[in-house]
């Protein structure tokens, strides 16, 4: 693999994976089921950080 080209995938997984929370909450702020008061930009942000390998990876393989 040549250099920088894994950061340049994983830049690019995690730009999908914003885009797919970002359909997700307008989603959900479409069907009007969204804490209130709850924008749209900290309820994408919320989701975003609870789906990232880097949580799965903290409490199941870490702490199992």
């Amino acid at each position: 693999m040549l250099p920088g080209l894994w950061l340049l995938n994983w830049q690019q997984i995690e730009a999908r994976r914003r885009q797919n929370q970002v359909r997700l909450i307008a989603s959900l702020l479409e069907r009007e089921v969204l804490r209130a008061g709850l924008s749209f930009e900290e309820a994408t942000d919320v989701s975003w950080a609870l789906t990232s390998y880097a949580l799965y990876r903290m409490l199941v393989v870490e702490q199992g």
